[in-house]
């Protein structure tokens, strides 16, 4: 269950990043 937890927050994280990349 910690390996889903991990991805969830990997996802969240990747999902963050690649706005931040389209907003600069």
């Amino acid at each position: 269950m910690e390996g889903q937890e991990r991805q969830d927050s990997m996802a969240r994280r990747a999902r963050i990043w690649t706005l931040n990349c389209h907003i600069e």
